[in-house]
């Protein structure tokens, strides 16, 4: 019964994402400004020079398709609206 138990346990935790560990937004945000040439500060602050927009663009996609953060804590982090988010990661979905 125990086995069963445990087994049941850990698919639970799975498919509620619980056994993940949550990304850390800050350094994925410094590793793609650093990458792109910009700060983080300008990652931040909705700015919308081209570089900026790529690299706010790069950060969405790595933070919610590849690490399942949700886009509405992606937003707040980045300081856009979720909306805009959600675009960014639809868009590069579609394009692939």
């Amino acid at each position: 019964m125990e086995p069963l138990l445990a087994e049941a346990t850990e698919r639970t935790r799975h498919a509620l994402g619980v056994a993940r560990k949550a990304p850390d937004l800050d350094r994925l945000a410094r590793d793609v400004a650093r990458r792109a040439g910009v700060t983080e500060a300008e990652l931040r602050s909705g700015r919308r020079r081209r570089a900026v927009s790529h690299a706010r663009k790069r950060c969405c996609q790595m933070a919610m398709a590849e690490a399942g953060v949700p886009g509405a804590a992606v937003a707040r982090f980045l300081g856009v609206t979720t909306s805009a988010v959600n675009r960014s990661v639809v868009g590069a979905v579609g394009q692939a």
